[in-house]
């Protein structure tokens, strides 16, 4: 079976992966598609351009797991693609929303007749179609388990309980798929159940329930934490989001230790270690925004300039031309509010340097042995390829604007960098998961697609590991 990430933009940095899929497709059965299938609410009148027609060729079973982005549309477009039904003609907006915001909700768009026909066309349903947005899949010596996390990462009653019960009464390996990954970016985050004293991690790691690995979306990227249990047994916490969406930067996960998981492991040996893996490498990452962001800046820039002007100028039109009434002068106030936000975050780009990066340094760049200097002054140790260059200053006010020294992270740009500095330029670093089970083994590998492979090209092995399934 091959696994698919956070999908659904559409867009080249979607298509990149399609020829990976492609080329694996007659060693699967079936591809699951896990969290967010379509950006950016879920519309069911989108899914043609961005679920039927790139996998119009794949030809096999598609399965998914809803993410918040499907969430948006109150699930229709995900229960009319996979399930064969609609929800209830008054909707179902999240239940953990209340008051005010459930009546603000996005309604849901009806499903149009151009929608019907090319899910006809290039998709139909998958056979027999989902029964829910959570599921379990029986593959013999293998059970996948499927969890519906809405938006806010939660289980509802029910399904906490139908989590526990499936986990207990079926006595065979399994892996839990999840919209939500149970360890991302360094951090554990283990699934809570309304109203219920346990988590979903609790469910994962009772070792009577037999699990050897939790696979999550969400986060544009790969990673891997293999996490050594008390008992012996050994976990493995995957995440692979990298499946068409933006790229969420790598360069931005702290050193990993929660004590169950850390950086380098018993073993740091790069292919047979149990440390923390990524891709793109944190490098990578970092040297793939150094590449793209002066020009995303300069347009950035641009637009908050021409915005403010033009609603400064709206605003000076107005109150020379109907000034002094009130209502005239109200309407200025309220046309200038755009020029304001726009010369406070012209002014917050150029606390960051971010004038002179943009038109003056347009030919600083960090290339990977930059990358890995830096990112080991930030995070301390040695550099990944084990020798160290100096930096000129101006690499260093690039490097500082990604990514800066000793975490002083400030403000909008970096806390939503990734999205802000989303580009469609190759390297893309795109990935997705093929799951092989044999007789007493699981193998989980993750394969790459950065935009720059020639047609006929295999698709480029990037990390595996094989769980054994005897004694799980």
């Amino acid at each position: 079976m091959l696994v698919v990430g956070d999908p659904g933009e559409g867009d080249t940095s979607q298509w990149v992966l399609v020829p990976a899929i492609l080329g694996l497709a007659a060693d699967s059965d079936f591809m699951v598609v896990c969290s967010d299938v379509i950006y950016p609410t879920g519309d069911v009148n989108d899914y043609p351009e961005k679920f039927f027609r790139p996998y119009e060729r794949y030809g096999k079973p598609i399965y998914a797991l809803p993410g918040n982005h499907d969430w948006y549309d109150q699930l229709q477009g995900f229960m009319f693609t996979f399930c064969d039904r609609l929800p209830p003609a008054g909707g179902m907006p999240p239940g953990d929303l209340h008051g005010l915001l459930r009546l603000l909700w996005r309604k849901p768009k009806p499903v149009d007749a151009d929608t019907r026909e090319q899910r006809a066309r290039f998709r139909g349903l998958p056979d027999p179609p989902q029964p829910a947005p959570y599921w379990v899949i029986d593959l013999g010596s293998l059970v996948l388990v499927g969890i519906d996390t809405g938006i806010s990462g939660q289980l509802d009653r029910d399904q906490g309980d139908w989590l526990a019960r499936v986990s207990r009464e079926i006595d065979k390996p399994k892996v839990l798929v999840t919209g939500k990954p149970l360890i991302v970016d360094g951090q554990y985050h283990p699934g809570p159940i309304e109203q219920r004293g346990f988590t979903v991690d609790d469910v994962v790691r009772e070792p009577s329930h037999r699990y050897v690995a939790a696979i999550g979306g969400d986060i544009h990227n790969y990673q891997r934490y293999p996490v050594a249990l008390e008992d012996g047994r050994r976990l493995e916490y995957v995440v692979a989001g990298g499946g068409g969406a933006f790229m969420h930067a790598t360069h931005r996960i702290e050193p990993v230790d929660l004590g169950i998981v850390s950086e380098d492991g018993s073993n740091p040996d790069p292919v047979r270690g149990d440390g923390f893996r990524s891709f793109p490498l944190r490098g990578a990452s970092l040297e793939f925004y150094a590449r793209v962001v002066r020009r995303e800046l300069r347009h950035l820039i641009w637009r908050a300039a021409i915005v403010g002007a033009a609603s400064s100028a709206l605003a000076a039109l107005l109150l020379v031309w109907r000034a002094p009434r009130w209502w005239a002068i109200e309407v200025a106030i309220l046309l200038a509010l755009p020029g304001l936000v726009s010369a406070l975050a012209l002014r917050y780009v150029a606390s960051l340097h971010g004038f002179r990066i943009a038109f003056f340094h347009r030919r600083t760049t960090l290339d990977a042995l930059d990358a890995a200097t830096w990112l080991a002054e930030r995070m301390g140790g040695q550099p990944t390829r084990g020798t160290t260059r100096r930096l000129t200053p101006d690499q260093e006010d690039l490097a500082n604007l990604i990514w800066p020294r000793f975490r002083r992270t400030r403000g909008p740009l970096h806390s939503f960098f990734s999205e802000i500095f989303d580009v469609d330029d190759p390297p893309l670093y795109k990935q997705l998961l093929q799951l092989e089970v044999e007789p007493g083994a699981l193998t989980i590998s993750c394969y790459a697609a950065v935009g720059t492979e020639h047609e006929h090209d295999p698709p480029a092995l990037e990390d595996q590991v094989r769980i054994p399934l005897a004694g799980s």
